[in-house]
């Protein structure tokens, strides 16, 4: 399931900054795409929220992109659950084998 594009101004470093980014969700089954399609608001604020907490230093390794991917995989079941997100998860690249969504990757991850 593809999101809609995010642009979002970074924290500030040296000077301004902003990312633009698609991601992508693998979802566990099909039936998870009608759960992501009701809680979108509430998804795409989260993802705003994780994005506007990022500085471009963050986003500029293969690592950074993949933590920022497995914050938002972890926040979207966390929405999806009505559980607390558990920050532990964050850590793990991948997902529990039951998690409604098992990956998120980025079609376009865009900094200037």
């Amino acid at each position: 399931t593809k999101l809609d594009p995010f642009v979002v101004k970074l924290q500030v470093e040296a000077q301004d900054a902003y990312v633009q980014a698609i991601p992508e969700l693998k979802l566990l089954d099909m039936s998870v795409a009608d759960q992501v399609k009701q809680f979108m608001p509430e998804i795409r604020h989260k993802v705003l929220l994780i994005l506007a907490g990022k500085k471009a230093s963050d986003l500029s390794t293969p690592q950074g992109m993949q933590t920022l991917a497995n914050q938002i995989r972890v926040s979207i079941n966390a929405t999806l659950s009505g559980e607390p997100p558990d920050p532990a998860l964050e850590k793990q690249d991948l997902a529990d084998p039951e998690a409604p969504v098992q990956a998120v990757f980025f079609s376009s991850l865009i900094v200037q």
